[in-house]
């Protein structure tokens, strides 16, 4: 069976997004090797280097793209800055996941597109509450027919107390104890 090689990734902002979603899931992601982290106040980069055991710190994206460390780049900064730090990583040849929007206008979307193309490279746009532990675990009741979808499901996007999450899943299925899955996820959130 063929080895599967690490990604070395750079990540490019370090706020409450990078933190609370993009280096959780990277840390526990085998073939994720993050290797520099970016972002224009120096100590909040400093804080995320720390926490995750990353080498390389830097306060100019151009930099970190020039520095040859990462095959990708998570770019995860203000909305203002995803189109101009998307189009330099892709001029650098690497891979990109963008953060929501990708751009601020339509005319730039297009562009952003065919520079994937013409460099034969891989973006992503996060659609980050697909893969989270409670999203899964209602798509798995509806699969197997546990929760037909009858009952409206309102879900909030902040991180909810265990007890929020036993009320939450009371409405959804008052026959079935809270799962320990959204309990853990909702713990480490």
């Amino acid at each position: 069976m063929p080895t599967k090689k690490r990604v070395d990734i750079g990540m490019i902002g370090a706020g409450w997004w990078p933190n609370t979603m993009h280096m959780p899931a990277l840390a526990a992601c085998d073939l994720a090797n993050v290797v520099a982290v970016c972002d224009l106040i120096p100590e909040r980069a400093d804080v995320l280097a720390q926490k995750y055991d990353i080498p390389y710190n830097f306060t100019d994206y151009k930099e970190l793209l020039a520095s040859s460390l990462c095959e990708a780049v998570v770019v995860a900064t203000t909305n203002d800055s995803h189109y101009p730090i998307t189009m330099d990583a892709l001029e650098h040849g690497l891979h990109v996941l963008c953060e929501k929007p990708l751009a601020l206008n339509y005319a730039q979307t297009p562009e952003m597109a065919a520079t994937v193309r013409k460099k034969g490279l891989v973006t992503c746009v996060p659609f980050t509450y697909r893969y989270m532990p409670s999203t899964r675990y209602l798509k798995q009741l509806i699969d197997r027919a546990i929760w037909d979808g009858s009952i409206t499901c309102t879900c909030a996007t902040t991180s909810p107390s265990p007890a929020t999450l036993r009320r939450i899943c009371g409405v959804l299925n008052a026959r079935s104890p809270v799962p320990e899955l959204l309990l853990t996820s909702a713990r480490t959130s």
